[in-house]
């Protein structure tokens, strides 16, 4: 990485378990031999972007104050996660690419309300053939268009109320496809698409859901405490 480029690990908690979340990822970290900074806010209202009424807002919050700090390599982990392995393989790909994100399994015709389309402007035909990416970890380079340009659409769904929408189906769309939407998530997942990225990777590449490691390939584990 060019030694002009300023690289951060970021989370942010907000009550319940998560600030203990953000501890374990912190120890995982350093254990496993993290060579950049590390960006960690528990029970704070960081900046202007954090609305307590949308919880998943602490995300674009974070995001923000990083790149105020100067990083633009940033790499952000929910406090549900913690490395089994050597994270900086993680900051290599978002330096090479971009960025570094994960497909969540479902389409986004699936994961976005009508609202959600409306801000994006693409139909629920269109939204079908997109995949939806996970944001419980995911990278960017600011350094590149395609990042910068996910970093300002991003922010805007944070802006546009995105990120307040429900998880449950809530009649925000008859569409029989339509399943749920997911915030931060479906933000990230359009700001991938709109950006021009290509690179999504399938989670089994380097997460697993469970405690136990059971893949050589595996660096991130997740589950809640």
């Amino acid at each position: 990485m060019d030694v002009n480029n300023k690289a951060c690990l970021i989370n942010a908690a907000w009550g319940a378990w998560y600030p203990k979340g953000t501890d374990r990822l912190v120890r995982s970290a350093i254990y496993h031999g993290w060579e950049h900074d590390i960006l960690t806010w528990k029970n704070e209202a960081i900046n202007e972007y954090f609305d307590p009424a949308q919880p998943y807002t602490i995300k674009a919050a974070a995001l923000v104050e990083a790149i105020r700090r100067g990083y633009t390599h940033i790499l952000w982990a929910d406090c549900s996660c913690w490395f089994v392995d050597n994270p900086n393989v993680l900051m290599n790909i978002i330096d090479d690419e971009g960025g570094y994100f994960i497909k969540s399994g479902y389409n986004l015709a699936q994961t976005s309300a009508d609202t959600d389309l409306d801000w994006a402007c693409f139909n629920r035909d269109e939204a079908e053939t997109k995949d939806e990416i996970w944001s419980c970890l995911f990278g960017i380079n600011l350094t590149t268009v395609s990042g910068d340009l996910w970093k300002t659409i991003f922010l805007d769904g944070a802006e546009r109320g995105v990120f307040g929408t429900s998880r449950h189906h809530n009649n925000a769309s008859q569409d029989e496809r339509f399943l749920h939407a997911r915030q931060d998530q479906t933000a990230a997942s359009w700001a991938y698409h709109m950006a021009g990225f290509n690179n999504v990777r399938e989670p089994s590449e380097h997460l697993e859901y469970y405690t136990e490691r059971t893949k050589e390939s595996t660096i991130v584990l997740m589950r809640g405490m």
